[in-house]
């Protein structure tokens, strides 16, 4: 919701006390209770008599530094220097859960010897933090590479600031006992970030074999377009159409353009923030995600300020029999669909199933609205029960659950498949519920 959300909406408190977990590990015996205590003094919520509702949220400016000499944003690259891995400067060597192993820079190269593997990738971990990423621009991760022993393990580019989002598909090279150069490209889809996180994930591989790397360089290979769209996606709640409950952006209008703008506004938060029309209005949002071969429901709220005589009543008739004044149109993709609006006065939901043999000539959304009326909730969503069941757009309202104790990687593939769920599966763990 818009900023400075999420007050002007029903939320709870949880006051939670949690032993163990994937980070630190389920407990065992040698998990301790003892002289613990979990105490509250009170809680507190005070509401405030009235805010300004709109409000503009605050630029985030990010600061990116610059590259070396040579275009390379990792310090140190090369391993010429020798430097401590257990602090937070440049590179740093971390275990977890049950991972053993060392690190060690020697004659330009970053050693790992692993005795442990441990229960997930990042168990045994080489980080470099404070990697600048711009949005929109393109990178190349490139590093040499080889290993004791035919083996695998996990490279990302994360977020530690944003709850380690991926900004990098994994790449898991196969790693051999000759050096070889692996790399990889990604285009930095997210806001900027001053603080991005190189990983060379080393555990749960299915080895232990020691792994040499050298000439570690992530380049910015192309900046960001100046004239490139938003890439709309599907959102997590499962719509295709942008704010369409009217909660987002500067006046609650984000995303939608508004024709003639001086003929709508939107309500305040005590009326259900409801985009309120008078006379004539034209609505538009372009780029949507929607696509051919797919089953759509198409639905929205509206309710009649207005109401007319009704031009069917018999001469000389007492009947003041009220009519539709107002319609909605709403052009899905060049396909047009028309819905009169029950001067009733009172809130319904108006709606449409589109099938999937339906044609469309664009990815855009209109909607022509006659008369005087209030609009809200404006949805496009898979009329399936599954939603996104075809991933094309990734995961999304999918949840994947990879237990501690198993090891498993995921990518939706659009290059070897239509968009099908790839699985790897390299350690089930003892229970089906666990992946």
């Amino acid at each position: 919701l818009t900023y400075p959300a999420p007050f002007d909406q029903p939320f709870y408190i949880i006051l939670n006390l949690a032993v163990g977990g994937s980070w630190v590990g389920n407990p065992d015996e040698t998990t301790s209770f003892e002289d613990n205590s979990y105490v509250i003094d009170y809680v507190k919520v005070y509401q405030k008599d009235s805010y300004d509702e709109n409000v503009t949220k605050p630029e985030n400016t990010v600061s990116l530094r610059d590259a070396d000499e040579n275009g390379n944003y990792i310090v140190n690259g090369t391993f010429a220097n020798a430097e401590d891995l257990t602090d937070d400067t440049d590179w740093k060597f971390l275990t977890a859960l049950s991972g053993d192993a060392t690190a060690e820079i020697t004659d330009n190269q970053m050693v790992i010897k692993t005795e442990n593997e441990g229960t997930v990738d990042y168990s045994v971990q080489l980080v470099q933090a404070n990697v600048p990423l711009e949005k929109g621009a393109t990178y190349r991760v490139t590093f040499d590479a080889y290993a004791s022993e035919d083996r695998t393990m996990n490279v990302d580019v994360k977020a530690p600031d944003h709850g380690y989002k991926q900004y990098m598909s994994t790449l898991v090279p196969h790693l051999t006992t000759t050096k070889t150069t692996y790399t990889t490209e990604f285009e930095m889809k997210s806001d900027s970030d001053e603080n991005g996180r190189l990983e060379f994930n080393m555990g749960s591989s299915g080895s232990t074999g020691t792994i040499y790397l050298s000439n570690v360089k992530i380049e910015k290979i192309a900046d960001p377009d100046p004239n490139a769209k938003e890439e709309k996606t599907v959102l997590a709640n499962g719509n295709y159409i942008y704010n369409g409950s009217f909660q987002e952006g500067t006046n609650h209008l984000g995303y939608w353009d508004v024709e003639p703008i001086d003929n709508a506004y939107v309500t305040g938060f005590g009326d259900g923030r409801r985009l309120a029309v008078s006379e004539n209005v034209t609505l538009t949002q372009e780029d949507l995600a929607f696509s051919e071969g797919n089953d759509y429901l198409l639905s929205f709220n509206a309710k009649s300020t207005s109401v007319s005589k009704s031009s069917n009543a018999a001469a000389g008739s007492d009947a003041d029999t009220t009519t539709a004044a107002n319609s909605v149109t709403v052009i899905l993709g060049g396909n047009s669909y028309n819905f009169p609006i029950t001067a009733d006065g009172k809130t319904k939901t108006y709606s449409v199933n589109i099938p999937a043999t339906t044609t469309f000539t664009d990815q855009n959304l209109k909607v022509i609205v006659n008369g005087d009326m209030s609009l809200d909730d404006f949805k496009l969503i898979d009329s399936a029960l599954i939603k996104n069941g075809k991933f094309n757009d990734s995961t999304t309202n999918f949840s994947v659950y990879v237990d501690s104790s198993a090891k498993a990687s995921y990518v939706v593939d659009s290059l070897k498949e239509d968009n099908a769920l790839s699985v790897t599966v390299n350690n089930t763990s003892d229970q089906d519920w666990k992946m």
